[in-house]
């Protein structure tokens, strides 16, 4: 976790963090101001099953465009259910995979 992450790396002042030779370059002469660091955490792949019922016959599993991107129908069951979790897990994008009957 990020949490993890961060108390791991505040076991070390800059000076012991470039003693480890990690193949970065000395530079702890130069250095005058506190060091700043970003950290960005890629994650593989996440899959997520699960059921639903749909009520309604006008409501599309995906969205339906027809001839020139015209869409038909104000929303769609891939959009009600994929959209959330995108946001929420901060992903690029989503596969959503639905089947009939």
């Amino acid at each position: 976790s990020q949490k993890q992450l961060q108390q791991s790396l505040d076991k070390y002042n800059y000076n012991e963090f470039m003693s480890k030779k990690l193949g970065y370059v000395d530079l702890s002469g130069s250095i005058t101001t506190n060091v700043q660091y970003e950290i960005k955490i890629h994650r593989n792949s996440l899959l997520i099953a699960g059921r639903y019922t749909k009520y309604s016959r006008t409501l599309p599993q995906t969205p339906w465009l027809i001839e020139g991107g015209v869409r038909r129908g104000l929303s769609s069951v891939e959009e009600l259910i994929a959209e959330p979790i995108k946001s929420h897990f901060r992903a690029g994008g989503f596969t959503f995979m639905s089947s009939g009957r």
